[in-house]
C-alpha cells in the first residue's frame, strides 16, 4: 500500500482536544477503493481502518473528469471551454504539468471527481488501444461505490459510434447508461445544457451541496 494523495493529509484536533493525524492509503495499481486510513492519536500508535464508501464519496471535489481520445482534442477543448464558461470545474489531461506522474495525476483526478464524462467517437472506436478504456474501468469502480441511481459516468458521443459494452456489474454494461450526442452541430448548445444539468445533479449528490 502507498499514500495516494498528499492533499488528503490532515492534522486535526478532535472535540475532546486529542490531536490526530491521518493519511489516506490505497492498494498500488488501483485508482479506487478500498481506501484505508492511518489514524495516529497523541501518545498512541497508529491504527488502520477502512474508509467507508460514504467517506470516499465525500472526497469528491465537484470537478468534472473528461476522458477522450487524443484525435478528438479540438472537439473536447470546445466542450471543456463551454463547461468552464458555465461555471464548471473541469479536469483533463492537459492540466498535467511537466514532471508530474501521468498515471498518478489521472488516478487522483478521477478519484476526487464528482462526474466522469467519457467522450466517444468514430476515431476512438477505430483504435485497438485507447486510454479511455482503462480510465472507464477505474470510473466504473468508483460508480459501484455510489448510491443506486446516482449520476457519475456520462457517455458523450462526438460522432456516430457504438457505446462499448464494458461491464459495470452483473446486470449492467456501459451502453445501458443514457448517453448524449454532441453532433450534429445543431444540437450542440441544447445538449451541452443538458450535460451541465446532469453534472450539477451529480455534484450536488457527491458533495452534499444543493443545486
Amino acid at each position: 500500500y502507498h499514500r495516494v494523495d498528499c492533499e488528503h493529509f490532515r492534522d486535526s484536533v478532535s472535540t475532546g482536544g486529542v490531536a490526530t493525524r491521518s493519511f489516506e492509503f490505497m492498494p498500488k495499481g488501483a485508482a479506487l477503493a478500498p481506501h484505508f486510513r492511518f489514524l495516529t492519536l497523541a501518545g498512541k500508535g497508529p491504527t488502520l481502518s477502512r474508509s467507508s464508501s460514504s467517506e470516499v464519496e465525500n472526497m469528491a471535489t465537484g470537478q468534472v473528469f473528461l476522458s477522450y481520445c487524443h484525435e478528438n482534442k479540438d472537439q473536447v477543448r470546445k466542450l471543456r471551454d463551454a463547461l468552464v464558461s458555465a461555471g464548471e470545474r473541469v479536469w483533463w489531461d492537459e492540466d498535467i504539468l511537466p514532471g508530474q506522474d501521468w498515471n498518478y495525476e489521472i488516478r487522483r483526478a478521477l478519484r476526487t471527481a464528482s462526474a466522469y464524462v467519457i467522450c466517444l467517437s468514430t476515431e476512438a472506436e477505430k483504435r485497438a488501444k485507447a486510454g479511455i478504456y482503462p480510465e472507464a474501468l477505474d470510473a466504473i469502480g468508483i460508480y459501484r461505490e455510489r448510491r443506486p441511481g446516482s449520476i457519475f459516468i456520462i457517455p458523450v458521443r462526438l460522432s456516430p459510434c457504438s457505446i462499448p459494452e464494458i461491464q459495470i456489474d452483473a446486470t449492467r454494461t456501459l451502453d445501458s447508461l443514457q448517453y448524449l450526442d454532441l453532433f450534429p452541430s445543431g444540437v450542440w448548445a441544447t445538449n451541452v445544457d443538458r450535460l451541465i444539468s446532469a453534472l450539477r445533479t451529480s455534484r450536488s449528490a457527491s458533495t452534499g451541496t444543493t443545486l
